[in-house]
């Protein structure tokens, strides 16, 4: 997976993504692993489930360190700075997720505006959860080619639409306003 992330490019919508912050005060909540964001120009970025390009340690499995990319892959007996097992910086199923990114990401949201969601279900929880914590007077944009994916009890807009040709149409939406 490192290998695919550090070999691969950012698309279209991780750039207009981060051409929002020319105008507007950003943060990002990811659950991907990758750094795309980063690359594309986003300054603040929560990644949920961890970043793949980074290690931890089995001892502390919440503080990563960067990983060598001209060497990524980890080894059984690799060592961390703790002297336990070198591990990727990522959660797995039936991993807690780090508090401290959980709650930046619930304060990011009530703080929010203007809430979008991109290419997500909103079926993976308690990542899912968290769009609850979205103030009623915000507005709350979903762009994803799939069926209404919200059960929730709010208005919102959803553009059917892949992730690049949703932010396409998001950014004039943003222009108009």
């Amino acid at each position: 997976i490192r290998r695919m992330i550090l070999e691969s490019e950012p698309n279209d919508a991780h750039y207009a993504v981060a051409r929002l912050e020319k105008e507007y005060e950003v943060s990002v909540i990811t659950q991907n692993g990758d750094d795309f964001h980063e690359r594309a120009g986003s300054t603040k970025v929560i990644h949920l489930h961890g970043e793949a390009l980074k290690n931890t340690s089995t001892k502390n499995p919440y503080i990563p360190f960067d990983i060598d990319p001209d060497n990524p892959d980890i080894k059984i007996g690799d060592k961390a700075p703790d002297g336990s097992q070198v591990r990727p910086y990522v959660i797995f199923f039936n991993e807690n997720l780090d508090y401290y990114l959980c709650k930046a990401a619930i304060t990011a949201i009530k703080e929010a505006d203007i809430m979008v969601v991109i290419g997500c279900s909103l079926k993976v929880f308690p990542a899912a959860g968290m769009i609850r914590q979205l103030r009623k007077d915000a507005s709350l944009i979903v762009i994803d080619p799939g069926e209404d994916p919200l059960e929730i009890n709010r208005q919102y807009k959803h553009l059917k639409l892949p992730a690049t040709k949703g932010m396409q149409i998001l950014e004039d939406m943003l222009k108009e306003l």
